[in-house]
């Protein structure tokens, strides 16, 4: 039984101490903050230049998983009151941003297929 325990570098561990997953290494940590920068900035680009609110939610997702790569590799210990790392809670809100992205773009693709056919 894995219980998610907190260890001082606020990864979740089983019960005898050991990691659930081991810790990711710092240069796909990194490779994934410029990945998720870039992702950033061109939809911020894109959301600025169309003005349409589609864009917000993508954007609101790469600002969360990039500010999660971000304390990854400056803060990992950073540890919330509830016992659990900061990064890995900014990870868990990107889940429900990139839930209204998706649906969003459904939304938008089943739109266009719509006015394609009528």
């Amino acid at each position: 039984m894995c219980v998610p325990l907190r260890g001082a570098e606020g990864a979740a561990r089983r019960p005898d101490g050991e990691p659930l997953m081991p810790p990711m290494p710092p240069m796909l940590t990194g490779l994934l903050l410029v990945v998720f920068l870039v992702h950033l900035v061109a939809f911020a680009l894109l959301g600025l230049k169309r003005r349409q609110a589609y864009y917000l939610a993508l954007v609101i997702t790469f600002s969360l998983l990039s500010a999660s790569m971000a304390l990854r590799l400056t803060a990992p210990e950073a540890i919330l009151a509830n016992g659990v790392a900061w990064h890995e809670a900014l990870r868990m809100l990107a889940w429900p941003a990139a839930a209204v992205s998706v649906g969003w773009t459904l939304l938008r693709l089943r739109i266009r297929i719509a006015a394609r056919r009528g």
